[in-house]
């Protein structure tokens, strides 16, 4: 990389050539006194975007705050306050509680030669019952 870098200004015209391409751009961005550079006019450009933006801003808001905004008198004496009686809900018609399905479960209770005793452990496979004790 360092090759590349000293190879440009190992030659004289080569030197010169890169320093007169770097002051036509810098002259070209920045501007001179005669002309504005490009950053110039693009300050220019959007200043007056922003200005242009603010007028018709303001255009479309000033008619209809004046049209809409009624006098602060009028607004105090049209406002009447609802009594609390008749903001509250009296809770009818539709029951939001769901319903929920009964569980499967048997009601008949177990039979006690149906249970293990204490110290077995029952294994059913296929339908068939195998008791062992532990």
């Amino acid at each position: 990389m360092r090759r590349m870098y000293t190879f440009l200004f190992r030659n004289k015209l080569g030197a010169l050539g890169f320093v007169v391409l770097m002051m036509i751009s810098a002259a070209t961005l920045v501007g001179t006194e005669e002309h504005g550079g490009v950053i110039a006019k693009t300050t220019q450009e959007i200043a007056k975007q922003r200005s242009d933006f603010a007028e018709k801003v303001d255009a479309m808001s000033s008619p209809k705050k004046a049209a809409k905004a009624p006098a602060a008198d009028a607004l105090a004496e049209e406002i009447e306050f609802t009594p609390d009686e008749e903001l509250v809900d009296d809770a009818q018609g539709f029951d939001p509680t769901p319903e929920l399905p009964q569980p499967d479960v048997n009601p008949e209770p177990i039979a006690a030669g149906n249970l293990a005793e204490e110290g077995e452990v029952v294994i059913i496979l296929n339908g068939e019952e195998y008791v062992e004790p532990l």
